[in-house]
């Protein structure tokens, strides 16, 4: 017995297993911001080669672009893995939309920003300013003491 209540899993994941009949309780994502980039496939292949016409067929420009939106936010911090920062990019009706959280490890101090727009830069740059004002500055100079 772990004396876990619960345990949060990727729900894709537990598809893959056969597991959709446990009781499972999606988290939302106004609750919880995934990680930037989080699921996204990226494949990277020789221009010109034999595989390029095989992985472009892959190729899903709305991911791309959320994707773009997402690693935007994140060099904008000069973030790495280790940031407690999550960002969350889709396209819905048309526009991109952005939502980025940076927070303390023990969540008391937190920034959070959304945006959106036609295409990922200025949407990156306007979710950041929004987190700025927010007080992101001050969140980042809490973690990096």
């Amino acid at each position: 017995e772990s004396g876990a209540g619960g345990v949060v899993r990727a729900g894709a994941g537990l598809a893959r297993l056969g597991l959709e009949g446990l009781p499972l309780h999606p988290i939302p994502t106004d609750v919880l911001i995934p990680a930037p980039t989080q699921g996204t496939l990226a494949l990277e292949v020789r221009a010109g080669g034999v595989a390029e016409p095989f992985v472009a067929a892959l190729d899903h420009p709305a991911t791309a672009r959320a994707a773009t939106a997402e690693r935007l936010g994140v060099a904008a911090f000069g973030a790495d893995c280790t940031l407690p920062l999550a960002a969350w990019a889709r396209e819905e009706d048309g526009w991109l939309h952005l939502v980025g959280l940076l927070a303390t490890p023990d969540g008391r101090h937190t920034a959070r920003g959304a945006a959106a727009g036609s295409d990922p830069e200025s949407v990156a740059a306007a979710c950041v300013e929004a987190m700025r004002r927010e007080g992101a500055d001050e969140v980042l100079r809490r973690i990096r003491g």
